[in-house]
């Protein structure tokens, strides 16, 4: 069928917060988050927007994706280092803290080191908890990357702690979440292959509900880019 403008509008969202994200648990129930710890939730298709109560409300927390299931469970990030989790479509939420090495407290454009992971003014870091999806209601990936996963230096000893990147899985409904074996590094770098493994970014994940999924990210070297791929099948085994 052809889609014309007519089929969209603009609606209000009742915040002055920047908003960064929305999902949806309905045709009509959806979720948006944004700066400042907002939830801005609406029941009515987008018409109205209304102001959701969470833990980080009116903080500095910085509300960045969300990843919805029907029909009622929600998971947010909040940057650089939680995940906000409610399972009744918003009434109440949980906050759960990730240990996460080198994110950084300050993700603004100015705190960002220099660069491909530095953004221009007014764009945040790239760093920290960014993106996160759900299998299902229960079982949902969380990615995060440090500095170190966007610069071309080669990883001294493979699979070492500390290491720049994370995919964090939950398999209770966000109760726990528990780091998942990934690739320490990636062996061949513009067609250079050798023994040396070099870091990479994980800055996405998307997730299907036969439980397929993929996560990756930019990887810069010498100013050009590409996407490095991790997959699993299996629910996190591999």
């Amino acid at each position: 069928s052809r889609v014309t403008s007519s089929a969209w509008r603009a609606d209000t969202s009742g915040t002055q917060q920047r908003l960064y994200a929305v999902a949806c648990l309905s045709a009509l129930r959806c979720e948006a988050v944004g700066a400042a710890g907002t939830i801005v939730s609406t029941g009515d298709g987008g018409t109205a927007w209304r102001p959701q109560a969470n833990p980080l409300q009116g903080s500095s927390k910085i509300l960045y994706r969300i990843a919805c299931v029907a029909p009622s469970s929600c998971y947010v990030i909040a940057r650089p280092d939680t995940i906000l989790v409610t399972h009744d479509g918003g009434a109440t939420w949980s906050s759960h803290v990730l240990s996460l090495a080198g994110a950084g407290t300050s993700l603004t454009s100015r705190a960002c080191p220099p660069g491909p992971v530095g953004a221009v003014s007014g764009q945040l870091c790239r760093l920290g908890l960014l993106d996160i999806a759900c299998v299902s209601a229960s079982i949902c990936y969380a990615v995060a990357t440090g500095p170190a996963g966007y610069f071309y230096s080669p990883i001294p000893v493979p699979g070492q702690a500390g290491r720049p990147n994370a995919i964090w899985m939950t398999r209770d409904g966000g109760a726990s979440w528990t780091r998942q074996p990934i690739p320490p590094g990636v062996g061949c770098v513009e067609g250079d292959c050798g023994s040396e493994l070099f870091p990479y970014p994980l800055e996405w994940v998307s997730c299907l509900s036969t439980g397929l999924c993929r996560a990756g990210g930019g990887y810069f070297v010498g100013g050009n880019s590409g996407i490095m791929f991790r997959v699993t099948e299996d629910g996190g085994a591999t």
